[in-house]
């Protein structure tokens, strides 16, 4: 039973009988009912194939989805969101593979990324940079990254975690694991114009895998890794970096808590936004905090008990709107079980929750929890699943596109990309 009193001595005094914590002022403690926006989801059916990456056009028009079937044909996609039709479909297939893989992991197009002007679309293949025409598809230019990819009996031996592009240049970003040993890796920022690797960071701590994420002015970038860094950096077990590609130096070593984070993205140039990853031990856990880049201090944080959000987190280009994911999970035999899959969209800095989704997809038709794509001006939401498995072979596996109508001022928010 829910009971409605007015008056601000009303609410302490519940919360206080019932042993609650009221909300502070300041926002960012325990969210409150979404504030009438609506998300309405759409299927985008991908017939006996495998979504294996997606991104949002900097204007927030286009949606590009990069495939791959069982005999492993990839295709990279382009969806008109506002026309809901595809444009453009092209065979990411290039003629060479100085790298080649002999698996389907190795003609896959993995991390397409939009550069910061949409002119170009990246992604890595086949051990290359590839750079292609936003618009036609057609490849424009490639860096080889003569990375080690097989060791001599043909088992993979260098794989790259995570790829970004940065919001202000025409540079990417590569986290690569495994190299030059199998328990050490490389951070490497590339510009695709001269083709020229402008950054280069080693590690040798043992980590399994990691994601990176760039400030908006592109002088900065967080890595998280997926297991926490060796105990001799000090105090605790800091599992994010954060580096000035500037002075190309290591800016601050983060320990961001009991569970270790597995996704960043910058609020500001010096804020920086973590979550962490569902941990089998400890189910109830699971907040978004905000973290001063400068001094290492949490300054705040939105939580969401007793399940908490987790795996992803995401902010729209203007820094007004935070996407976090709250499916909720349960232990079953030393594991984790899917319960439901849902996201919320808070606004920023009240820290108000403005929508909840449903259930993305029923759990019989897919388990896994989903990954997602955030568009830039906030408005929609792209789920897809990587293990897809038997659903994507049998025609029935389908990615969902959710639109969010944001209330009241909320609805027109201002694209800082998109032309007049």
């Amino acid at each position: 039973m829910i009971v409605t009193l007015k008056g601000t001595r009303w609410t302490l005094l519940i919360a206080l009988l019932f042993g609650m914590n009221p909300k502070p002022a300041t926002g960012g403690g325990l969210v409150d009912e979404p504030q009438g926006a609506k998300v309405v989801c759409y299927p985008l059916a991908f017939t006996y194939s495998t979504i294996d990456s997606a991104s949002f056009s900097p204007d927030s028009r286009f949606l590009a989805v990069g495939t791959s079937d069982a005999e492993t044909r990839s295709k990279i996609s382009i969806w008109d969101l506002e026309a809901k039709k595809w444009t453009q479909e092209k065979a990411a297939y290039r003629k060479t593979f100085p790298s080649y893989i002999e698996n389907t992991q190795g003609v896959k197009a993995l991390f397409l990324n939009y550069t910061f002007d949409g002119r170009w679309l990246v992604l890595f293949q086949g051990g290359a940079l590839r750079i292609l025409d936003a618009a036609s598809l057609v490849e424009q230019s490639y860096i080889e990254l003569n990375l080690p990819l097989l060791d001599l009996d043909r088992h993979e031996r260098t794989t790259v975690w995570d790829m970004e592009v940065s919001p202000m240049e025409n540079k990417a970003a590569l986290l690569i694991g495994g190299s030059p040993t199998e328990t050490s890796g490389l951070l490497r920022v590339y510009d695709l114009v001269t083709k020229r690797m402008t950054f280069e960071w080693k590690f040798k701590d043992e980590v399994n895998a990691g994601s990176i994420s760039f400030s908006p002015d592109g002088k900065k970038i967080a890595v998280a890794t997926h297991e926490r860094f060796g105990h001799s950096r000090g105090k605790g077990n800091p599992d994010v970096v954060i580096l000035d590609l500037d002075l190309e130096s290591v800016k601050l070593w983060l320990d961001t808590g009991g569970d270790t984070t597995i996704h960043t993205v910058f609020a500001g140039d010096n804020e920086l936004v973590t979550v962490s990853l569902w941990n089998v031990w400890h189910l109830n856990r699971g907040a978004i905090k905000f973290w001063d880049v400068n001094t290492g201090k949490m300054t705040r944080m939105i939580s969401d008990a007793p399940f908490g959000i987790h795996a992803q987190v995401e902010i729209s280009r203007d820094g007004t709107i935070l996407f976090g994911y709250t499916g909720k999970q349960k232990n079953v035999h030393h594991a984790t079980a899917t319960v439901n899959q849902r996201f919320r969209l808070w606004e920023l800095p009240s820290g108000k929750m403005l929508a909840e989704s449903s259930d993305i997809l029923p759990l019989s038709a897919m388990s896994d929890p989903p990954e997602f794509r955030f568009s830039p001006d906030g408005k929609t939401v792209f789920a897809f699943w990587l293990a897809s498995g038997q659903e994507a072979h049998t025609g029935r596996y389908a990615a969902q596109v959710c639109e969010v109508a944001l209330p009241g001022a909320h609805a027109d928010l201002p694209n800082p990309n998109k032309t007049k």
